[in-house]
């Protein structure tokens, strides 16, 4: 799948020369115990047109961080193919605003240069191992030493994001996972840790469509509850507004059709913040 992709994108503008529409607002300072950084993080790294973008270094490199830790309850952020955009930010600000404390590590910016970064990244995906894996990883524990309990972390991702949530949560170590339109492995083998699982998907999206029932025959075999929806009329990134510029004039064409709706966007979030509210009831519930 992660091949498929690819060639899917190729032709398009190197992924990390992208811009990005600009922060609607400053991110938050960082916990006293990290390091703040602001600007490019690694030749990778995609930060947004403002000088105030800063991301913070923790366990396994930069992530953007948000929300307050007292909550509670928190959630580990997972990046599309475009990487650490502001759109993953707004995402990240949007789970902070609903009282969690929210980390998003940018997968790519330990990795080294594009497009090599974005190549090694999706073969730690194809393969359902690997350096991204074990930052994702780095990140959940990181966010266990802010002093939140290991129950309640939950792990949501979007398209390359969407199929490392799946692996992640697949490994037994998150409380909730909510993917949307990413990879699901054929093999039960590889998610046999699934958790209680709330995924979105669009039906024309032809690479990834299939993943909503594969996911739902996975979880119903593990046991675990789950809300897999399939959105009719819609393809690849529905819930992403926000895109990169040079990749607009792709937009709507086969095999992703990637486009935004707004209605099908507000139904998922709906039915991801009542599943995680359940799962994830905040410490003064």
């Amino acid at each position: 799948m992660a091949r498929e992709l690819l060639r899917a994108l190729d032709g398009r503008a190197p992924l990390a020369l992208a811009k990005h529409t600009p922060r609607l607002d400053t991110p938050p300072a960082a916990p006293d115990s990290v390091e703040n950084h602001g600007g490019s993080l690694g030749s990778c790294d995609t930060p947004g047109e403002e000088d105030d973008v800063a991301d913070t270094t923790i366990e396994g490199g930069p992530a953007y961080v948000t929300g307050d830790p007292a909550s509670g309850r928190a959630v580990v952020v997972l990046h599309e193919l475009f990487g650490l955009t502001d759109d993953i930010r707004r995402i990240a600000d949007r789970f902070a605003e609903a009282g969690y404390f929210a980390v998003a590590p940018n997968l790519f910016a330990p990795r080294g240069r594009a497009p090599l970064c974005i190549v090694r990244v999706m073969g730690d995906l194809s393969r359902g191992d690997g350096p991204a894996l074990d930052q994702i990883e780095a990140a959940r524990r990181w966010v266990v030493a802010q002093g939140i309990d290991e129950a309640r972390i939950g792990v949501a991702g979007f398209c390359l994001g969407g199929g490392f949530t799946v692996l992640a949560a697949g490994r037994g170590k998150f409380a909730v996972a909510a993917p949307f339109y990413g990879d699901v492995p054929r093999s039960q083998r590889k998610v046999a840790g699934l958790c209680p699982t709330v995924a979105s998907f669009g039906d024309r999206d032809a690479m990834f469509a299939a993943g909503a029932d594969r996911l739902r025959q996975h979880l119903e075999r593990l046991g675990q509850p789950h809300d897999v929806k399939l959105y009719e009329g819609v393809g690849h990134s529905f819930a992403n507004p926000d895109h990169p510029k040079w990749s607009r004039p792709f937009a709507g064409l086969p095999p992703l059709r990637v486009g935004y709706d707004p209605e099908a966007a507000a139904d998922a979030w709906k039915r991801v913040f009542a599943f995680f509210d359940e799962t994830l009831t905040p410490v003064d519930a």
